[in-house]
């Protein structure tokens, strides 16, 4: 019985360089093409979800208005929106107390909340009544309420706008974006 043992010990090879290599080099690939593609999926899923919080908040901006929540002196509850640089990457939330329904900066319009988007996302571009635009302001006039949109206060009765999103590094606006359409009745859909 010993002599049967040992053959079979002697028999086993184990695996050679070349074949540990091979091995190796196969993982390494393998590795590369799952950890690639899932970079571009995260970053499809961060567009989505800040285009998906953006219509939440657009939404709870209106349930602000209808609730009173911002107080008796607020002629509206807007969201502000700018496109420049350094203002890209969030927005905000805001009590308009003058009744012209677009945000003037403080000291004249009281900022409720600001929003900032999600790492690697940006507002690409705005527009109103199809204009391309630096800054839009979307206000929810109590009770009913009453959506205003605008840029200026001659158009601040607008039809509808679109907030589009892309992610950093797109600097065209096309290719992979999210837009977020509201419209003066204050239906907000997300659109490719």
């Amino acid at each position: 019985m010993k002599a049967g043992f040992k053959k079979i010990l002697r028999d086993e090879n184990g695996l050679t360089m070349i074949e540990l290599m091979t091995s190796i080099a196969i993982i390494v690939i393998l590795s590369a093409i799952v950890f690639g593609n899932y970079n571009t999926g995260n970053n499809s899923q961060a567009l989505e979800r800040a285009a998906q919080k953006l219509q939440l908040d657009l939404r709870r901006t209106g349930e602000m208005a209808i609730s009173g929540q911002s107080g008796a002196l607020t002629k509206a509850v807007g969201i502000y929106f700018n496109k420049t640089a350094g203002n890209e990457h969030k927005y905000l939330i805001y009590k308009d107390t003058h009744g012209d329904y677009l945000y003037i900066p403080p000291p004249g319009d009281e900022v409720l909340e600001t929003i900032t988007i999600e790492r690697g996302v940006k507002i690409c571009n705005l527009i109103d009544d199809g204009s391309s635009a630096n800054n839009l302001s979307v206000a929810y006039r109590p009770p009913a309420p009453a959506v205003y949109i605008g840029v200026a206060a001659a158009s601040s009765t607008g039809d509808d706008a679109s907030i589009i999103l892309s992610l950093d590094d797109n600097t065209t606006c096309t290719g992979k974006i999210k837009t977020v359409k509201i419209n003066n009745i204050g239906r907000v859909d997300i659109v490719e």
